[in-house]
């Protein structure tokens, strides 16, 4: 994965002067591949993420891992599109 996404992955509120400075590049340089990264839609949008203690939201949150394992040699999944060793993740608010 390119730097720079990453940089922005992990915390998409450093300033393109910030992420030029840890990148050894210009702050020009950053704002022309963020933008173009944002029209080629690989940067789709940017999110807060919430602590919800201090907001007093109460949640139960899971996460449910299902994997698919087929019995035998070619055996259907069940599933349409799936993959005999496919995971799937799914996010319970």
């Amino acid at each position: 994965m390119d730097p720079l996404l990453k940089l922005l992955h992990d915390n998409a509120a450093l300033s393109p002067a910030r992420l030029g400075a840890l990148l050894d590049t210009t702050e020009a340089e950053v704002a022309a591949r963020i933008k173009a990264y944002e029209a080629d839609q690989v940067i789709l949008g940017y999110r807060a993420i919430l602590n919800e203690e201090k907001l007093g939201v109460d949640a139960v949150r899971a996460v449910i891992e299902v994997k698919i394992t087929p019995e035998r040699e070619g055996a259907s999944t069940g599933l349409p599109g799936a993959s005999p060793s496919m995971t799937r993740c799914a996010r319970v608010t």
